[in-house]
């Protein structure tokens, strides 16, 4: 009985010269055996996860300006220093349009944000060509160019800033910033030739299906 118990052990690596030693074996053997295991993205989020972190559960030495920031402010004090700078802003934009009609910057704020953000939606469910540069483009044109004409216009360049005379004779930016980011986004869709802007024109059928019928033409995918 002892014999068979010692050969047992002796497999598993818990029989040698050093205990300490057999027991670093066995550790690095199920280490080796749970490797195997795991799925690769579970891999490459624990290798992430290991990076970050040193022996003791710390963060590892910063390896750039990111990760220097990352270090020395927490997410908590980056969240609270975001909230705080937001607030400052929206006080000061408070302060600056006090006289101005609410009902009209309800609708300028509307105005800014469809300019970015309803022709990247639209192109996105219905053309099969839009890429990600072409959406990315194509809305950031869409609300540089209408903070800019809203900026340059008699509402706030006359009425909140007290200049002689507005640059832009509109009220409102979405007639020229909306179909300005449908162009970028055609144009620059367009000329995106790689491989990643492939797999998305084709991935659009994918799509339209799922989004038709809410089914996938997958099996499921155990968790």
């Amino acid at each position: 009985m002892m014999g068979a118990a010692q050969r047992s052990l002796r497999s598993v690596g818990l029989v040698g010269n050093d205990p300490r030693d057999r027991l670093q074996r066995l550790l690095e053997r199920r280490q080796a055996d749970r490797a195997e295991r795991e799925p690769d993205r579970v891999r490459y989020v624990r290798r992430r996860r290991e990076r970050m972190r040193g022996r003791n559960g710390d963060l590892l030495a910063p390896q750039g300006h990111g990760d220097r920031v990352r270090a020395h402010f927490p997410i908590a004090g980056r969240l609270r220093a975001a909230t705080l700078m937001l607030s400052v802003v929206a006080i000061g934009f408070g302060i600056l349009f006090e006289h101005v009609n609410v009902a009209f910057l309800v609708g300028l704020v509307a105005a800014v944000a469809a300019s970015a953000d309803f022709p990247v939606l639209v192109s996105s469910i219905f053309w099969r060509g839009m890429t990600t540069r072409g959406a990315v483009v194509g809305g950031g044109l869409g609300l540089v160019s209408a903070v800019f004409l809203t900026l340059f216009s008699r509402s706030v360049w006359v009425d909140v800033l007290h200049q002689a005379h507005a640059l832009v004779p509109l009220d409102n930016p979405a007639v020229i910033s909306v179909p300005l980011a449908f162009a970028g986004i055609w144009i620059f869709s367009m000329l995106d030739r790689g491989a990643g802007a492939q797999r998305e024109r084709e991935a659009f059928a994918m799509q339209e299906f799922y989004g038709q019928t809410g089914l996938l033409p997958m099996k499921a995918v155990d968790h």
